[in-house]
Parts: C-alpha cells; sequence; structure tokens
C-alpha cells in the first residue's frame, strides 16, 4: 500500500554505539544520560517539524549518518531511544509488536559535518500537525 503522507526529520547528532568499546562498559548514569539526550534531541527535531502526529500502523525507516559503516546489531541499538521518542511523539503508541508498526535501519558514510539520523515514517493515514483539523 502507497502511504498517503510521509513525516521526515533529521537529528544532528552523533551516533555512538552501545554495544562497543568504552560505551559497551558504561556506568548506567552515562548510558541514561546519552539516551535522555537523544531523546530530547528527537523531540527537538519533532518540534521544529511542527509536530506532525498520525495514528495507526506505520513503516519507519532510521537512516544513520556516520563516519564508517556499522554492523547491523549496533545499529539498532545505538538507535534504540530515537526509536522510542520517535514512536511515542508521532504515532501516540509504544514501538512494541501489537503496535503493528515495522521498522527498518539503513546507514550512509557522511562527512562529519553532515552526521546524524534521518527518520522517515510512511503513514496510511493523514498526518496532522497540532492545531490542524483532522
Amino acid at each position: 500500500m502507497t502511504p498517503l503522507l510521509t513525516v521526515r526529520l533529521f537529528i544532528p547528532k552523533r551516533l555512538t554505539s552501545r554495544l562497543n568499546g568504552s560505551a559497551g562498559r558504561a556506568h548506567w548514569s552515562v548510558i541514561s544520560r546519552e539516551s535522555t539526550a537523544w531523546k530530547h534531541a528527537t523531540k527537538v527535531a519533532w518540534l521544529a517539524a511542527d509536530k506532525p502526529t498520525a495514528w495507526g500502523p506505520a513503516r519507519v525507516v532510521f537512516t544513520a549518518y556516520v563516519g564508517r559503516t556499522w554492523d547491523q546489531d549496533n545499529l539498532v541499538a545505538a538507535l534504540k531511544s530515537c526509536r522510542d521518542e520517535v514512536v511515542r511523539l508521532v504515532l501516540g503508541t509504544d514501538d512494541g509488536p501489537t503496535a503493528g508498526h515495522t521498522y527498518e535501519y539503513a546507514q550512509a558514510v557522511r562527512p562529519k559535518a553532515e552526521r546524524g539520523v534521518g527518520i522517515t515514517i510512511a503513514v496510511p493515514r493523514p498526518i496532522c500537525g497540532e492545531g490542524s483539523a483532522g
């Protein structure tokens, strides 16, 4: 099915792996602080996009713009906080299997100034910005 509308967000924040290196051995408070920072950055991107919302199952694609390619398990783990927040804000649900959303992960190598995370949410129903009808 072709989606009616698509939401696109970009978060200009350096992505770090939670599974490799010192981040994998970090104290829980450091991990929590980084998770909160990603959720905040995701919310800022959502606010800048005029608070789009949608209902029903959606296809969510995360594209990491990184300095070198990552393996898939590191990519998914690094994007967990971002995924939680974007699904909560835009789709009004959680990211559990009963919500019916599908998730895809991609990556592209970019120069340092262009790194971050792009998010594309394809929804089968119209998207409403805050204050608009429908």
